[in-house]
């Protein structure tokens, strides 16, 4: 829904609160749809970058 309503910023760091606090399938399911927002998104917008970057970091 943030995405649709123009917050693909908070969408994504909602994603990757998420991806932070959980494990195995859960973790698992955030990331791939985390992935596939970004490929929605696509990479001229800013937000994607930081998303990837952070989406590293939460992994790792």
């Amino acid at each position: 829904m943030l995405v649709l309503g123009q917050q693909v910023d908070a969408a994504f760091a909602l994603l990757i609160s998420v991806i932070r606090a959980t494990v195995g399938e859960q973790r698992d399911a955030a990331r791939t749809h985390l992935l596939g927002l970004l490929d929605i998104v696509g990479d001229p917008d800013p937000a994607v970058g930081k998303a990837g970057r952070d989406l590293a970091s939460a992994l790792f």
